[in-house]
């Protein structure tokens, strides 16, 4: 057993401190507080060390009774026992601590993390494994590091829509003797369940299943007829073993599988695999910075790397002369493509690998980058810098792969002026960032 005084938190949320000569991570642990934590895993290659929470022997100030019910079990908000404002703090000190381990980005100003709107029913999208458990049917996170499902029923994250479309989801299916799957002895068919709404509340829910089964359409029928605001079900067939959640294109069982979004008057459409922003509100506001930061003269050239469905193409088309989205992802392409077409924009969207297409780009005076959460490939960066822009605007959501890709353009003639870290996902560590870069 080992007393700790926390320090920090860590990526995952976990407290922070000495102990035992070691950095001891505790689950459920604030900064400022002294907690007696027993060890549960020693690192053989760093001075690390984690812990369990067992007591907390002087509480912060912060500390608070988290507003969730399954909050502790599935580990998917470890913040949320924290104050708000803390929660922000918190965040806003991890880009700082990212950008301090590299010399080039000392003193670039990091501002005050900006709050979501709300704490709860932010999510616009759920993912849940099913399982059974005391002997029902129910929508299930893992617990963290473990294979272990934690019953989600009554989860406060999601949407409204969202969290009643998979939690019905899964009761049509119990109610029609769907088996579940098993994953250790591969037996059963339903895996997951996602829904997906968009702001008017309209709401796509794909059965990710082991393989095809005679009760689909039955299913979906009834789904929809429980919940009229269920616009469409998708059947998506995944054999795969490990954590992937989505397998194939998907079957449209019944209705639609895409909605149209409006995100502050610019319309968009999502399918349910697309990659989105979970944050819809939170995601209108990024791109408006987005904008901000992008400083686009009417003859601008701008290029959106990482563009997805086209979101901040979209936002940004009106103040350049002309606009080029990449994105790897085909569906998502076909997607901006057909809301560029409705929205009668010029914005021209490529599907493929960001690296070798960029390479067949001549010119751009603006980038803006969203990457995946690994960041940037240094061939990318290097190919953008050749390109010259007068300024670059990157998106992230991880703020050391963030750090390290502005450390890469500092040497490659970009300097950043400033972060401004947004909260998209409140009650958790993770923190989107928006940097502004300048050729110096």
């Amino acid at each position: 057993m080992l007393e700790v005084r926390i320090e920090a938190v860590d990526d995952e949320g976990a407290g922070v401190g000495p102990g035992g000569g070691r950095s001891v991570h505790v689950a459920g642990a604030l900064p400022g507080e002294v907690v007696r934590a027993a060890t549960l895993h020693r690192s053989p290659h760093r001075p690390e060390s984690w812990a369990r929470l067992v007591e907390v022997l002087e509480p912060s100030p912060a500390r608070r009774e988290p507003p969730c019910p399954a909050h502790g079990r599935c580990g998917g908000c470890p913040l949320q026992h924290a104050a708000y404002d803390e929660q922000l703090r918190l965040k806003r000190a991890r880009v700082e601590r990212a950008l301090a381990r590299h010399p080039s980005l000392h003193g670039v100003v990091v501002a005050a993390c900006v709050p979501a709107p709300a704490e709860t029913r932010y999510r616009d999208q759920a993912k849940y494994v099913v399982a059974r458990l005391k002997g029902r049917t129910v929508p299930a996170s893992y617990a963290p590091r473990s294979h272990r499902p934690v019953d989600m029923t009554g989860c406060l994250v999601p949407e409204a829509p969202v969290q009643a479309a998979a939690e019905a989801a899964v009761a049509a299916a119990a109610a029609l003797g769907v088996p579940v799957y098993d994953e250790r002895r591969r037996t059963g068919l339903l895996r997951y369940v996602v829904s997906r709404a968009n702001s008017s509340g309209q709401t796509l829910v794909v059965l990710v299943a082991a393989a095809d089964f005679p009760e689909a359409e039955a299913l979906a029928r009834g789904l929809r007829a429980r919940c009229p605001f269920v616009v469409g079900v998708i059947l998506d067939v995944n054999t795969a073993s490990g954590g992937v959640i989505l397998g194939g294109a998907g079957r449209v069982l019944d209705g639609v599988d895409e909605v149209e979004e409006d995100l502050g008057g610019v319309r968009l459409v999502l399918g349910a695999r697309a990659f989105f922003q979970v944050n819809r509100a939170q995601a209108a506001r990024l791109y408006v910075l987005c904008a901000e930061l992008a400083a686009l003269r009417p003859t601008d050239v701008l290029l959106d790397l990482y563009s997805g469905v086209g979101g901040i193409a979209l936002t940004l088309a009106p103040r350049a002369a002309r606009v080029i989205g990449i994105e790897a992802s085909a569906a998502a392409v076909a997607s901006a493509r057909r809301a560029a077409s409705a929205a009668s924009s010029s914005c021209e969207f490529r599907c493929g690998d960001v690296a070798p297409l960029l390479a067949e780009v001549a010119h751009a005076d603006v980038v803006v980058l969203d990457p995946p959460r690994k960041g940037c490939a240094p061939a990318v960066l290097v190919r953008l810098a050749a390109l010259a822009p007068r300024r670059i605007v990157y998106v992230s959501c991880d703020p050391r792969s963030l750090a390290r890709d502005l450390d890469r353009l500092a040497a490659l003639g970009y300097r950043t002026s400033e972060v401004q870290p947004l909260d998209l996902f409140p009650g958790t560590a993770h923190v989107e960032c928006v940097a502004a870069l300048s050729r110096e």
